[in-house]
């Protein structure tokens, strides 16, 4: 086995011990916590994006880079996984942007009345998913996209800020009414 085989099957066996404590939540608490904290995660992703998007770059249109689509894109996918588990549904082990969307409005979720909202969205999905003409998976992590029209970070940052909102107060809802 080589050194880092070795290193990691040691950490697996580490990170398994500490994941079994004596602490077992009751079935109803553990979606609503998860929401929680998918949506403190899309927290930090959405401060970094909202940095990055602020700094001054000849790089392109509308000042964004890669790690700033990556950083945008997973900001929302987290939050509408967070949205999903507060609607007490196990959130999809997938990146598309297009299906949570559709996941999280099926389960109640509601878009800002916003012209052209969902439009960034499909932009986003096309660099952070799947690009829109080639089916080119990942774009925004591993560049060679063929580019595209820029999102608008502020539209896609009030989008982001609604969904969290949205699935806080569901898993908060959740959380008051197992007590």
């Amino acid at each position: 086995m080589s050194k880092i085989r070795e290193l990691q099957s040691r950490h697996r066996e580490n990170v398994s011990r500490v994941g079994r404590g004596p602490v077992e939540l009751r079935e109803e608490y553990v979606l609503p916590l998860r929401s929680l904290e998918l949506a403190h995660i899309a927290r930090e992703y959405l401060g970094a994006a909202s940095f990055l998007a602020s700094q001054p770059s000849t790089d392109w249109p509308g000042h964004h880079s890669l790690p700033w689509f990556q950083l945008i894109g997973q900001s929302l996918e987290l939050s509408l996984k967070a949205f999903i588990a507060a609607s007490r549904l196990p959130p999809p082990q997938h990146h598309d942007l297009i299906r949570l969307f559709e996941q999280a409005e099926q389960r109640g979720y509601v878009p800002p009345d916003e012209e052209h909202m969902l439009v960034h969205v499909v932009i986003l999905d096309h660099w952070f998913h799947r690009h829109a003409a080639t089916g080119t998976k990942y774009g925004s992590r591993y560049g060679n996209h063929g580019g595209g029209t820029v999102p608008d970070h502020n539209k896609l940052a009030r989008f982001v800020e609604s969904v969290i909102e949205q699935a806080d107060s569901l898993a908060r809802h959740a959380l008051e009414s197992t007590r």
